[in-house]
């Protein structure tokens, strides 16, 4: 998600974000990149816990 250069082949496989991560990437990955693991309780909001503690 940062910066042009982004492409799916670079998340291609990516499960977890980086620690320095925001709330809006972590929206951005649980939308297009099938194999994340933000979303514990599949509702819809990725990383409910902390240390994002997203909100929808």
């Amino acid at each position: 998600m940062r910066g042009a250069g982004w492409s799916p082949a670079a998340v291609r496989g990516q499960a977890t974000l980086q620690p320095e991560a925001t709330c809006a990437e972590a929206r951005f990955y649980l939308k297009n990149c099938p194999a994340v693991k933000m979303d514990g309780d599949g509702d819809g909001i990725p990383c409910e816990t902390p240390p994002l503690q997203c909100a929808f």
